[in-house]
């Protein structure tokens, strides 16, 4: 071929070309989907407790050895304080507007919060469990479950009952499962 020629695709050439095209577009669609599973993994963990929760020395949260019933009472009764102190704000004369605004807006979070831990815990009883805690914040969802063993087909049935009743990210999602 001489410098002034120019080259010119064939069929099966334009064709070759589109094949391997597709293949490197299937590839790279197929590494970004996998990445992102992989990176949307739910973490079963431990630690699923409020935040108040502190370590002890052996590793242990003190609130291990609660029920699920009291953990609910300290989670009902923390939620009933800041509604209150929310409330004094937002009937105070003196604060300003955006103490006000801020306190509403605390207000309906906790307030949406508590029904979607609710209807958690309600949905993942069905499923099975003898008791559920599911404890919301502005970080994400813990959930710890008892009265049964938790495998990767459970994690995805109490993943998919978090992220549809709440649509917290599942990046965002603790799930433990606790004997008491």
């Amino acid at each position: 071929m001489s410098r002034n020629q120019k080259f010119t695709f064939r069929g099966k050439q334009v064709l070759l070309l589109g094949l391997v095209a597709l293949v490197i577009t299937a590839g790279y669609y197929r590494w970004t989907v996998e990445t992102e599973k992989f990176d949307a993994a739910v973490p079963v963990t431990g630690d699923a407790l409020p935040e108040n929760a502190e370590q002890t020395q052996e590793g242990e949260t003190q609130n291990e050895s609660k029920t699920m019933a009291q953990l609910k009472t300290e989670r009902e009764k923390k939620r009933g304080e800041e509604l209150e102190e929310w409330a004094k704000i937002t009937k105070d004369r003196d604060a300003s507007a955006e103490a006000k605004s801020a306190a509403e807006k605390n207000i309906t979070n906790t307030n949406r919060w508590m029904q979607q831990e609710n209807t958690v815990e309600t949905l993942v009883k069905a499923k099975g469990y003898s008791d559920c805690f599911a404890h919301i914040t502005e970080h994400g969802i813990s959930v710890m479950v008892a009265g049964g063993e938790i495998d990767g087909a459970k994690v995805a049935q109490i993943k998919d009952i978090i992220v549809s009743e709440t649509k917290i990210p599942v990046r965002n999602i603790k799930i433990s499962a606790e004997s008491f």
